[in-house]
This record gives structure tokens, sequence and C-alpha cells, in this order.
């Protein structure tokens, strides 16, 4: 691959080669720094910190509230028996569970003080997104263990890669962290492990029927060793899961009201003491008092904690009548603070109902900034917020800056009907009016380049400034640009969808900063959101053309760039302007957002039919699609060293993956598919004879051996039916049911040495290739087993019908190349042709129908092209060609038949639209671009593959002219301008030749390959570089030798002339000569050139780099010879002569722009523009502020920086 760099206005260009492929860089990393990525990455919340929290915003802990539990016997039991594993602590609400809570894990502590024993811990918290999930609650269990055995790091160390930065396993999942967990535990050299979980009842996660049961079938297996204790209000779940065996117990609060009347009673003498200390109480009052709270709490530590929390503003005279003043119970108490907070002046009781409605439609704990946001109150000024909390202090509180309900109680008594229907009667305030709240929040804040990052800033360098304290901004908006899509659609769910919100809004909004909501999501690491929101407005405008097609293009610009997205946010500008299509839309809108692009050449017109791609790490070794399209199972090596391999599941939508499961180097996969539901992966062993179940939500493996007979060569799956079938030699096909490896079904059929079996999709046929001639039909529902003739001239089936009585197949008319396609149906014994023999036509090995019967697709194994036929018609639907990314190996359908998803040999898996053919591309008549260059004067680009070459306008992107290789000639290995004149200098496998414009003709010039050619810029002159590093000089018209030169060297293989022709350079990654021809040269004028090509040229000058300190990667030598060209720069050639190195004078260097190896366009030393990942740069050339790059995959892209607007923006 070769590259072309220009250096100023007068220079012709050089020609230097690039190194294709990637890059690694190889960084040791010790123990301690994986184990700190390896916490950084889990992002475990801290139980010991959420602990001391909750003991700083509740009341003092009293040993009298919970030391009563430590004596009871089944807690003994539990805490000390070899038999009860299990211990779940049951009480309504307010009852101090989770003060018990904190006052047993510390008792533990202080039992288990030898060490000898393990106590982990976390408290479930409604309000706390990362409290508030099963995936949470197992990362805190796992930190609490890490923390008291640093041991246990290396159960998490085993799971990351160091070469990917990344975990090998989907660790987002609690399942995968349960098992972690066990795991954990079981390495865990304690000898015992206690476990308490507090609250179970605020986990929102709908698994927790699911957590309750693994808790009970894998975490229950060592009573003595492993002690779970469990607190929550009553719970359907845990009533249904839990206390099936006796080694779990209960201990409810309800039924221990005497025990737990007595820790109240301290409590309230505590709180008495502490009121009297502040207010003056004499003795007779603090009894008075003690007296009337006791009988009033009905067993209730928060009801005391509320009232006494009044009594701090009333005067001691009237503290008893304002007790007896108030209800008996929590919800009456609630009842009455409610109706309180309804009296006063008017526009302060509408502020406190908002306020209160804000909380309770917030999806998190809000800061003081944020609640003011969503509830458009006081323009967020502190003190009249803080006054209007201060008022709320019976359901609210302050925690820091973070404002969040007293219990969880609170929040339960304003979901009730009577407080519902009084705060709607104080206005209307709901999730649409939250979401309009968060619109303004954004439109007003949101910039481009919110944080100011570098072009090239990733997600380490965020989170570093993060770490320095530059997320003020962000603490702002985090809220607003989450959440705002969520409050809209439940606004959805409550109104009809025209009145839950201003749609005008929503879209002046998009229009105006969805590239800047965007970024913002993506500094947050929240991508998703912008999808999954998208997609809800989708549904709401689709019958609002414009809208509709604004947010379909907006939609389609997130899929395609959004790994760019994902990675470096400060890109979504350059994705949208410089990498989307001409026609879309959201490019239109925001060509502003780029003041230093002057302009692009070579777009594609329009997005196309492939919506994204998702490209695999791993090495793929069989495939499999989930019947719906959805989910795509890949078996990978992990290591070749090791050989380890892993069955990971992708979601194609997202590209995120829902699954991994690691397989020891031994395990062998025959045969592979998803169960019917998906939920499920099921595999088949012919090595062990084994069936293989795997939940994929889970590790969980169910390994089934088959019974009757172990499986043959060939196997086939039906997941529709839960069977699977093999050939077994002496048996003929047998049927085992997958669930539980019994055998079912025997067709004692015979057979021919090839065959194949498969099901159809609905599982009810199967179908054996049973031999040369004849296929046989075996009905599941009857029972029936039939024979059917193949057509004459059947070679390949390559694919069937869901239904199984239409067939695709390939045959060979005649001798001459290619294959033609025929659908056959086996009922009429009538077959189609869909596809003629052609010398293009090739044979098909992954061809499948929709779902609907409608469509064929086909994957080509050639040149990557996916070909879609009209079955009805038999007319091609549309050609799937702008992928790039090599030879389909497999392909499915959507289940609404109008996507296909591909997966190439090179890991790529690319989602394809085809329900309405999409406008076709602009396409390169080049099948790949290997050399590519400028005219001198920039106003043409001359490029080339293999067989031809293709002159560009350079201003317009148009093509001019395209030639064919000439005959005799073999592969082009690049071509060049010659100066002064439209004809091009071709550099061919065969010799070197000129293409005369005017003729169109060819003319050989020399007729041994050269490895590279170059024109002096005055045009009179050709050289080039030969076998063993000679450099021969040659007339360019006549073709007459001029001189030949000899390098040191054979490894010199780029060549230059100056810009005065008087010298020639050439070089290699290290050294550089400098020869000057002009004597010569002169002297073929009075000698003629046979004697002068033999007179002796002076040597060159030779300059090796490695003796020079130079910053930046090399990438060649100015045309003049004046400046080698670095990374940073360029910097002159005289600095070596003068020891002046480019570290000393750096205000020397001059920045260009190039193409890098890590695919970052750069100006200088900063990347600013990063190629997307889908597409592969082949080739490119700059001149001045314009660079040209060719792709793989027959793409052609011209770029005008304005460098100077560029250098401002880059502070250069």
């Amino acid at each position: 691959m070769a590259r072309n760099t220009h250096f100023g206005d007068n220079y012709q260009g050089l020609q230097v080669e690039t190194n294709e492929g990637s890059i690694t860089f190889n960084q040791s990393q010790t123990v301690e720094e994986i184990d700190r990525l390896c916490l950084r990455h889990l992002r475990c919340p801290d139980s010991r910190a959420v602990k001391s929290r909750l003991k700083e915003s509740k009341d003092k802990l009293l040993p009298e509230s919970f030391e009563w539990i430590l004596r009871d016997e089944k807690y003994e039991t539990w805490r000390d028996g070899d038999e009860v594993c299990l211990l779940w602590i049951k009480g309504g609400a307010g009852k101090g569970k989770t003060m018990i809570a904190i006052g047993l894990v510390e008792a533990l502590h202080r039992f288990c003080n030898d060490k000898s024993s393990a106590v982990t811990y976390f408290f479930c918290q409604n309000s706390d997104s990362e409290l508030n999930t099963l995936e949470g609650m197992m990362k805190g269990l796992i930190l609490q263990l890490i923390h008291q055995q640093p041991a246990l790091k290396e159960c998490i160390r085993s799971r990351w890669n160091a070469e990917k930065n990344s975990f090998d396993e989907n660790l987002t999942s609690w399942r995968a962290l349960w098992y972690i967990l066990l795991e954990m535990i079981d390495q865990c050299d304690s000898s015992k492990v206690y476990l308490v979980l507090d609250a179970l009842d605020e986990c929102h996660d709908g698994d927790m029927d699911e957590f309750l049961k693994a808790l009970v079938r894998n975490g229950l297996h060592s009573p003595a060793r492993i002690k779970w204790l469990l607190t929550s209000r009553p719970l359907d779940s845990a009533e249904r899961a839990l206390l099936a065996g006796h080694e779990q117990i209960q201990l409810s609060l309800e039924l221990e009201s005497d025990r737990l009347s007595s820790a109240v009673k301290a409590y309230i003498t505590h709180k008495v003491n502490e009121l009297g200390h502040q207010q003056g109480y004499e003795r007779p009052l603090k009894e008075n008092l003690e007296s009337q709270l006791q009988e009033r709490s009905e067993g209730t530590f928060l009801w005391v904690s509320l009232v006494c929390k009044m009594l701090e503003n009333v005067c001691p005279e009237e503290s008893l009548a304002a007790i007896q003043n108030i209800p008996h119970g929590l919800q009456p108490l609630y009842g009455q603070v409610f109706r309180q907070l309804g009296s006063g002046r008017a526009q302060e009781v509408q502020m406190c109902m908002r306020l209160l409605k804000a909380m309770m439609l917030a999806y998190r704990a809000l800061t003081m900034e944020e609640l003011a946001t969503i509830a458009a109150l006081v323009d967020g000024k502190d003190v009249s917020l803080r006054s209007l909390i201060i008022r709320c202090a019976s359901f609210l509180r302050f925690r820091g800056q973070i404002v969040e309900f007293v219990h969880q109680s609170a929040r339960d008594y304003l979901s009730g009907k009577r407080a519902q229907h009084f705060l709607d009667s104080h206005g209307t305030f709901g999730h649409h009016e939250v979401a309009l709240n968060c619109l303004s929040c954004l439109s007003k804040y949101l910039k481009v380049n919110l944080l100011n990052l570098r072009p090239d800033s990733d997600k380490r360098t965020i989170k570093e400034l993060k770490a320095d304290g530059g997320s003020i901004v962000l603490a702002t908006l985090e809220y607003a640009a989450i959440f705002w899509g969520q409050h809209f659609r439940d606004s959805v769910n409550v109104k009809a969808p025209s009145q839950a919100l201003d749609k005008d809004s929503i879209i002046d909004f998009l229009h105006a900063k969805l590239l800047e909501w965007v970024e913002c999501l993506s500094i947050l690491d929240t991508l998703p959101v912008a999808l999954t929101t998208l997609h809800l407005l989708e549904n709401v405008f689709k019958d609002e053309r414009s809208s509709l097609l604004f947010l379909t293009d907006s939609i389609r610009f997130l899929y395609w760039h959004y790994i760019t997205l994902d990675n470096w946010p400060a890109q979504v500008y350059v994705c949208a302007v410089v990498w989307s299509p001409e026609t879309s839309v959201l490019r239109k809108k925001n060509l502003s957002r780029l003041p230093w692009l002057r302009n692009v050449n070579g777009l594609k017109p329009t997005w196309g039919s492939r919506v994204r791609t998702i490209k695999l790490d791993n090495e793929v070794l069989a495939s499999s699609f989930s019947s719906d399209g959805k989910k795509l199972a890949a078996l990978c090596l992990k290591s070749e060293l090791e050989h380890t391999k892993s069955i990971t599941i992708w979601d194609v939508e997202t590209g995120t993956i829902q699954g991994e499961l690691s397989l020891k180097s031994t395990d062998h996969i025959s045969q592979m598919s998803f169960s019917q539901n998906n939920q499920k992966f099921i595999w088949i062993s012919q090595r062990t004879d084994t069936i293989h179940l795997w939940t994929i939500t889970s590790q969980d493996v169910q390994i089934i051996p088959v019974a009757y007979s172990g499986f043959g060569k060939t196997v086939a799956i039906s997941s529709t039916r839960m069977q699977v079938a093999s050939i077994v030699s002496g048996h003929g096909i047998l049927i085992w049911d997958i669930e539980t490896g019994k055998f079912q079904w025997r067709l004692p059929i015979c057979w021919s040495s090839s065959q194949t079996l498969t099901y159809t999709t609905d599982g009810n046929r199967l179908i054996c290739d049973y031999s040369d001639r004849e296929f046989g039909f075996w009905d599941a529902t009857t029972g029936i087993y039939q024979r059917v003739r193949k057509p004459p001239g059947f070679l390949h089936c390559a694919g069937h019908s869901p239904d199984g009585y239409q067939m695709a197949y390939q045959s060979k008319p005649s001798v001459s190349n290619g294959y033609a396609t025929f659908i056959w149906d086996t009922i009429s014994d009538r077959t189609r042709l869909i596809e003629a023999q052609s010398p293009s036509t090739h044979l098909k090995q992954c061809l499948k129908f929709s779902p609907d019967g409608k469509k064929i697709a086909c994957g080509s194994t050639m040149d990557g092209d996916i070909k879609v036929w009209d079955v009805s018609t038999n007319r091609p639907h549309e050609i799937l060609s702008e992928s790039g990314h090599g030879i389909i190996r497999a392909l499915a359908f959507s289940s609404s038949s109008d996507q296909i998803i591909s997966l190439t040999w090179q890991g790529h898996i690319d989602l394809w639209d085809v329900g309405t053919p999409s406008a076709k591309q602009k396409e390169s008549p080049l099948t790949n671009h290997h050399d590519i260059t400028f005219s001198l004067d920039g106003r043409m680009i001359l490029c080339c593959s293999s067989w031809k070459f293709m002159i560009v306008d350079a201003r317009t992107g148009v093509t001019q002219k395209t030639i064919s290789s000439p005959r005799g000639g073999g592969k082009i290995k690049t071509a060049r301008f010659l100066p002064g004149s439209e004809n091009i200098v071709l550099g061919l496998e065969g010799g070197v030749m000129l293409w005369e414009a005017a003729a169109g003709t060819f003319q050989w010039l020399r007729h041994s390959s050269a490895l590279n050619i170059a024109p002096s810029p005055n045009g009179k002159y050709l050289a080039g570089i030969f076998d063993a590093g000679r450099i021969r000089i040659w007339d360019s018209r006549t073709g007459a030798l001029k001189k030949t030169l000899k390098t040191h060297s054979p490894f010199f293989g780029r060549l230059a002339f100056s810009s005065d022709s008087k010298q020639i350079l050439s070089w290699s990654d290290e050294d550089l000569n400098i020869w000057d021809i002009s004597r010569s040269l002169r002297a073929s004028k009075f000698f003629g050139d046979m004697i002068s090509s033999h007179i002796p040229c002076k040597m060159p000058k030779y300059i090796n780099f490695e003796r020079f300190e130079m910053p930046g990667e090399f990438h060649g030598i100015s045309a003049d010879g004046h400046y080698v060209l670095l990374n940073d720069g360029a910097f002159n050639v005289n600095h070596l002569h003068q020891r002046r190195y480019p570290g000393r004078a750096r205000d020397d260097l001059l920045p260009l722009l190039y193409l890098n190896q890590e695919g970052w366009i750069c100006y200088g030393r900063q990347a600013f523009i990063r190629l997307p990942r889908t597409i592969i740069s082949s080739c490119q050339d700059q001149r001045d502020e314009e660079i040209v790059i060719g792709f793989k995959n027959r793409e052609l892209i011209v770029l005008y920086i304005d460098t100077t607007v560029l250098s401002e923006m880059l502070d250069f």
C-alpha cells in the first residue's frame, strides 16, 4: 500500500509507503494494576460507605434495638449451628429492620474478630439506582469479600483480558456475577462466611424470583459454613421461594411484638432524653411524653422518629398536647402531616405539592440542582428550595446535596389514591412536564464540545477529567440527559400520545441539539439511551412525515457510527458531517459544526441498506443465528496458545453481549442452535455423545447423555420440537429428546456414502439427502417417510423454505465457469431458474429463505455481496454490496423478513435493511484502491487497483475516465501523472508504460518491473527503483536510459525528484540518500545518452535517522529534499548536519495532514478525524490543505481543510 505526501505549493508529491494492518502496543502491567482496572470496570458500590451513610442519616444505633435478636434462639442456631444456613427477618414498614441489620453486621464483625470468619453485606435502597438492582447487590458482596481477603481478586482477574482492557465475560448480568460470588465463597479460606442482605423489597429487579431460586438451589449447599441473613417487608417472591427446607428459618418482627416493644421503649427513652436536653424538659414531662409515645407508636421506630422530629419545633408546655393530637400508627401520621402541608399560602402550598410530585416522578435520588431543574422551582436558588424541603421534612430529608425520602413508607403513602388526588388538586404536574423541564435545561446548557475535549479524547481521558473535578456541568445535565426520554415514555403511557407532550418542543430540541445530546450521553457512558429514546419517538411520530424522516435518519446515524461515538464523544460532529451521506437530514443541519471543513467529496448519496456493523475481536470457529434473527451465537477461539474457546451471544441490534460461556480446551461442539424461545442455547458433542443445554442468562449448563446409541457423523437440531436427529451406522436415523436425552424414534433407512440431515424451520419435516439421486422426507407429525427423486443436474442443495417443500439448488448446465441456481417445488416436481449460469456465479454455501417464504438471500463466497431474490417473480430484489468486510459465512432473516443479518469470515456482523430497495449507491469501477495521488495542480486524482486505473475530478468527485490495464502488462503496481501533460505513467508487473491521454493508447518505456516510479516536476525524466536497489533514470518521451544509480542497500524502495529536478531522494524507514544528478544530465547534451549514462554520479549524501532523536513516526522526505516529514510536522534536513534535532528545534516544525496507522487523520501531532471502523483505508495522498483517501470497499473521499481555522481550534 502506498501513500503520497505533498509539501508546499510548488512541490511534486512523494510516494511514502505505509504499513498495512494494525499496530499493537504491548505494555506490561503488574498484578496490582490489573486488579485496579478490574475493580474500576466493575464499579462496585461500597457497602461500608453505604452503612456509614445510613448511620449518619438515621438516629443513633442503640444496642437495645437489636441486642434482643442476638439472644434469640433462632438467631443463635443460624449463627453457630451446622444445619441452618438462611435466616429471614421479616417486618413491616418502620420496624427498624435496616438499623437491626446494621447492628447485626457490626455484632458479627465483633464475633468474628479472629478473622477466621468473613462478613459481607449489602443494603438495598429504593431511591438509588446503584443499590436497587441484583447486579449492584452482587457487586457489593464481591467487593466486601475482596476487602477482607485480597487473594480472592484472582476470581475477577482471571476473567480480565489485558490486551483488550476489558472482561472476557459480560459482567453486567447479575447471574454472571452470582457465579463469581459463589466461586469466591468456595475459595474463601474462612471457616464461616456470613452474608447479610437488607431490604430485599427495595430491589427493583424483576428477577428477584430467579435470584431467590438460585440462592436456594446453589447457595445453601453448606449450612455449616455459608450463612445468609435476609431482611425485608413481607415479600411474595420470598414467601414462594424460601422456607421450603429445614435449613431455612424465619424471624417475624410482628410475632415478636413483646421484645420489639421493649426495643422501641428503649429508643423512646433515648429520643425523649435528647429532646429534654435540647428543650429543657422537666422529669414529669419526660415521663408523660415517654408514656404517650409508647402507647401510640404501635411498635414502629419510624413513627417515634417522625414525632420527635416535630417536637423539636414545639415549646415544652405544648409538647404533650401536640403528641395527643397526633394519630396512632405510621400511615395516619403521614395523612395528618400531609393535610397540614396543604394549609398556608396558596403559592407556597402549590410549590410544596410540585416538589413532592417531582420527587415521586424521579427515577433516582436527586441533587438540589437536579430537583430545581425537573420541578422548575425558584430558578434553582438553594435558599428558597431548601426552605421548601424543610417544610416537607416529614417526607423528605437532606443527605449532603442529595434530597431523598425519609423512608420508603413515605413514598408509599404519597403513591396512595388519597394523596395522589390531593397532589393533583394543586395543579397538573406529571411526566410530560418533567420531560419539558429536562429539555429546557438541556437546551440552555448543552454546547458543541461540552467539556472542551481534544478531538481524539477517549473514555480514559474523560475519566481523568472527571477525577480532576471537571464534571460540574455534567452533574447539572446528567439526570435531564439520561431520563427525559423515560419521562416522555411514561407520559405517553398515561395520556394519548398526541396530548402527552408538546411535540414541537421535542422536534425543535432534536433539530437544534441532537448531536450535543449524543455527545453528552457518550461522555456519561449512557449512549444506548439515545437509541431507546429515538426508537420511542419514531413510533410516536410515525404519522408525521418530516419528523419521522429526521428521526429515522438520526437512528441510522447512531447505528452506523455507534462504535466511534461510544469511544470518542467529540467525534460526533465529524461522524455527522464527514462520514454521513449527502442526503442525510442530520448532516445538512449540522454543517456549521465543523468550521474548519471547507468541503468533502465522495460521500455516499444515501445510508444504503446496511444499518450497522459489529466487529468481533476473536476468531469465529462456528456460528448460529436465533430464529428471529436478533441474536448471534459465535464459537470463538479466545487464545490460540491455550486453545481456549468460548460461546458468546450477541444482540445484533445493539451490539451488546447477552451471555458468554468459557469452554475447556477439550470441549468439542458438532452442532449448535438456539432453543425456540431463544432463552437457551443447545450444542451437541459427537465426541462424548452428550447434549448440552445452556441457560444464556446464567452459567448453568445441563449436560445430558443420550440413550440407546451414540451420535453418528451427521447431526441435526430442531429447536422447535426440541429434538436432535442423527444418521447412525447400522441403525438409520435416530431421534432423541433434547431436554431428557431419551430415545424417541428410529427411521430404519439405508443411505449412500454422502448425506446431509436438516430440520425445517417449523420442525415438522426432517430432510435427508438420501443419495446422489434422491431426498428423504420424514413428516414429524404423521411419521410418514417418503423418497423424492432429485431434479436433473442437481449438484448442491443451498437451502430450503421454512416448510421444506421448496428447495434452492445449484446446477452446472455446461462446462463453462459458473453455476445456475434453481428453485425446486418438491410437491409438483417443477423447477424455476432464478440465476442463470455465468462466470460470475459460483457455488453458494449460505442461502436462506425468509420466514415468510417470499424472499431468498444468498451470501457470496467470493466478493462479499448479498443477493436477494423475490421467490414469486424470480426477479432480483436487491444486491447488498457495500460491506467490504469479506466473504459471507452465515446469513439469517429477522422474524419480520425485512432485515438480514450476515457474518463474514473476517468477524464482521452486518445488519441489512431489505424491507424496500434502497437508492443505488455510487460505486467505483475499481475493485480495490491500492494507490492514489493528486495531480501537480491538485485538480485531478489518479487512483488504481490491480487491473484498472481511474481519473477523478478532485473538486466534484466525478469519475472522468476508467482505463483497464493493457494486455501483457500484468497487474498495476503504481501510477503517476506526468507533469505538464494529461499522460500517465504506469508501473506494471511487466514493466513501465506511458498512457497517452489524447490517443488513449499505451507505449512501453521499460520492459522490466519497477518497485516504484517517480516523474520529475519538469516532466522530462522518469526514475524507477528496480531489483537490488538500482535506480534508473530515463527520458519520459523516448524511454532512453539517462543514468543508473546504485544504492548501498536493496531496501531503499521509495524515491522522488526534488522540485528543481536536479536531485533524487531515495529512502527507507531509517536511511536517506540524496543524489545530485544535474552533472550527469548535463553531460548527455554533449556526449549523448549512450556515453553519459556511464559517467559516474557523485556519491550521495547518506543520512541514518537512528542517530537523531526524532519524535513521532517517520513519513518521508519533502519533494525538494529539504524537509523530513514526521507525525509532529516537518523539519529541515540541514538541521541534521548542524546537529539541530527536532526535539531542540520544535518551533521549526511545520504541521501536515496525513492518515496514521491507527485510523486517524492528523494535522501535525494532533489527531482530529477518526475513520469509521466499518471501512478500511488502503491508500492516501495529501496536497497542501487537501487529503484523499481510498478504501477497500471501493469508496474514495476527498477532504478540504482550512488549516488556519483548524490550527486555532487545536491551539497550534
